[in-house]
């Protein structure tokens, strides 16, 4: 292969002031000491296959994406575009507002795909936070969420750890297991697991309002034909098996990354 050297010095000093873009078609040799070989002011790329300098490759700005909505789908507009829907891709941004519900997401240009955590499950607006910087990995069914900060708790609610959160009050006292999980879904959350229910309630036992009220649903099921549980009405360690059309009182947990 004929390989030829070019030199830059000409154009650096007729472009000395300016911004331009430079297209070379042959391989570029850098001479001199080590410490002064190197290319500075090299622009984000325009094309897929476009080179990128090394502060461009650490601060990611390939991965770079507008992001804005359209009702419950998040759309990454990232530079240079995407023309076709590939695996792997890794996408970031600031997130802007987005639905309480149940949530999709595309590149510009390209087909919405389900956005879910890695275990597969829906990822819902609540969990997300207006103004963080959201990461995502594409897939070709659906979208994983790798990234999203931590979202605050949502309101009437109390952090019981660094990752979940805990109504404060029940929000309803007639509620059929079926009533209140559906309830909490609507609200980003769900009802609360038997370990997450002793928690909250050992350690925010005095911040919480109803406790012991009445009977509460969990998210748990029985040895029993179908059965579910409620727990929490004289104690922390009051537990009940009962049938799902039971009344019962609903306390939802919310998860925060």
């Amino acid at each position: 292969m004929l390989r030829r050297t070019v030199s830059l010095l000409p154009a650096c000093l007729v472009l000395a002031g300016l911004q331009a873009q430079v297209v070379l078609d042959v391989p570029l040799v850098l001479s001199g000491a080590d410490t002064a070989r190197t290319v500075r002011g090299v622009a984000p790329p325009e094309t897929l296959d476009a080179g990128l300098s090394v502060e461009a490759a650490v601060l990611g700005l390939a991965h770079w994406s507008l992001m804005t909505t359209e009702g419950d789908t998040l759309v990454l507009a990232p530079t240079p575009a995407e023309s076709a829907a590939r695996a792997g891709l890794l996408l970031r941004g600031v997130l802007p507002g987005l639905p309480a519900r149940t949530l999709h997401a595309r590149i510009a240009g390209l087909t919405a795909r389900p956005l879910v955590h890695r275990d597969g499950t829906p990822v819902h607006g609540a969990e997300l936070r207006a103004g963080g910087i959201v990461e995502l990995m594409t897939g070709a069914e659906a979208h994983l969420l790798t990234s999203a900060g931590q979202a605050p708790c949502p309101p009437g609610s109390l952090p019981l750890n660094s990752s979940t959160c805990v109504d404060r009050n029940t929000t309803s006292t007639n509620a059929s297991f079926y009533q209140a999980a559906t309830a909490c879904a609507q609200r980003g959350g769900r009802l609360c697991a038997w370990d997450e229910h002793i928690a909250a309630c050992n350690l925010l036992g005095p911040s919480l309002e109803g406790l012991f009220n009445d009977w509460e649903w969990i998210n748990d099921t029985s040895n029993h034909t179908h059965t579910v549980d409620q727990v929490g009405r004289t104690t922390c360690m009051s537990q009940r098996s009962a049938s799902p059309n039971t009344l019962g009182a609903t306390r939802c947990c919310y998860r925060t990354r």
